[in-house]
């Protein structure tokens, strides 16, 4: 029986698939390497043993990095939280102010129409009495 070409593509993933699922993404661990019983994997297991440490650093390195990063934005997130907390504080404050601003303007143009309801009544009254101290003259 033939195979096409399609199905040996299949085969071979299927094979594949299966390999990953059995080799830990394709890599052995430390202590597993050290049992085996040739030289070839004797001389991998010191290997790995010997990379050990160096990935305990790198690894450490990285936590330290990530920590300070981490310690970095959360000082960014605190002075934010203020930062938004003072805008706040001057929006409410700016916020009274205009409308006190705008009490004060109202109260000045109320005043501005009392006092220029009086000016007329003045002028009225003036104008009255001009009229009243003169004598009439179309009666002679």
């Amino acid at each position: 029986m033939r195979t096409t070409s399609a199905e040996r593509m299949r085969m071979h993933r299927r094979e594949a698939a299966e390999a990953r699922q059995n080799s830990r993404r394709g890599e052995e661990s430390c202590r597993d390497s050290g049992t085996r019983g040739s030289i070839a994997h004797g001389v991998a297991a010191q290997a790995c043993m010997a990379q050990a440490p160096r990935r305990r650093r790198a690894r450490v390195r990285r936590q330290g990095t990530r920590r300070r990063k981490d310690a970095r934005a959360e000082e960014l997130k605190q002075k934010a939280a203020a930062n938004a907390a003072e805008a706040g504080t001057q929006l409410d404050r700016a916020k009274a102010d205009a409308k006190s601003k705008l009490e004060a303007a109202a109260a000045a143009k109320d005043a501005a129409k009392a006092a220029e309801t009086k000016k007329a009544a003045a002028a009225k009254a003036a104008s009255e009495a001009t009229l009243a101290l003169e004598p009439v003259s179309g009666l002679h």
